[in-house]
């Protein structure tokens, strides 16, 4: 047996609040450039270790494995997510709209999605809380609001009660 595997700590829910930013701006990037997981994950790194943004500071290195399964999650799943989400958009929003015009809301709600629907060893409302705290630290409106809303929903939907 591998003893470094053994002894190595779970991460920290701090590392796994960072992971889920990591996961957003990733994803985020996917959306305007239309790269894979792989690639903007390869991109993000680097932008990262080159240029990191103010809401980074102070945030410990990303859950890794967490970070990865989020990302390829959404390029996995973005095709059974999408409808879903967009059955929960109100006031004529689409999903195709979000995308174009509001690609940081909804990379977290492809990303909050696919861990209300995958992660179920997570705590729903721990998921959702950190992805509402990532949408806080862009936007200082009912945008925060929105998310909760959504991936309340999605939780109704993906977790047993």
């Amino acid at each position: 047996m591998d003893s470094v595997n053994m002894t190595q700590a779970a991460p920290t829910s701090r590392q796994k609040s960072s992971a889920r930013l990591h996961a957003v701006q990733a994803v985020y990037q996917m959306l305007l450039t239309g790269q894979g997981a792989g690639e903007a994950m390869d991109g993000h790194a680097e932008t990262v270790s080159t240029a990191p943004e103010p809401e980074m500071q102070g945030l410990p290195r990303p859950a890794d494995d967490l970070y990865r399964r989020i990302v390829s999650g959404v390029e996995r799943m973005r095709g059974e997510l999408s409808p879903v989400i967009q059955n929960h958009l109100k006031n004529g929003a689409t999903v195709a709209g979000m995308t174009d015009q509001e690609p940081l809301l909804m990379a977290t709600l492809l990303c909050g999605g696919v861990e209300l629907m995958n992660h179920l060893d997570i705590d729903a409302p721990l998921i959702i809380n950190d992805y509402v705290q990532v949408i806080k630290s862009y936007y200082d409106g009912k945008e925060s609001n929105l998310i909760n809303a959504i991936l309340d929903q999605l939780k109704v939907l993906y977790r047993a009660a």
